[in-house]
């Protein structure tokens, strides 16, 4: 929704700013004694804490970028995670560019078992 503000013989249009739905997808390596399923809470909300940081610095920047390595990192640092593997972004294995216009939201996760005996 846009609005139109006219001041001093200048026209400004305001824009609201658009969701941008990411979803995150793996396949991941737990350690003995877990699962993916008892690990999925966990991990979107690690996720989550990163999509946080990245909207707090959302106005002062013309864009962000959703980070594979950093979604990554944040998995690996919940307990019971041993390994990530084939890690997407909106079924994608490239970073994500977000315009000054949208803020990125955490829409879904799919984790499967990686399978690997490491």
């Amino acid at each position: 929704m846009a609005a139109e503000l006219h001041l001093f013989g200048h026209d400004v249009t305001i824009v609201s700013a658009t969701k941008l739905n990411i979803n995150v997808s793996a396949r991941i390596l737990t350690e003995e004694g877990y699962t993916i399923e008892n690990l999925q809470e966990q991990i979107q909300n690690s996720i989550e804490e990163y999509f946080k940081e990245l909207k707090s610095n959302w106005e002062n920047t013309t864009s962000l970028i959703v980070r594979i390595a950093h979604i990554e990192s944040r998995i690996l640092n919940v307990i019971g995670i041993k390994d990530i593997f084939d890690t997407k972004i909106n079924n994608d294995v490239e970073n994500i560019v977000v315009s000054n216009e949208e803020i990125p939201f955490l829409s879904g996760c799919d984790f499967t078992d990686s399978g690997k005996v490491v």
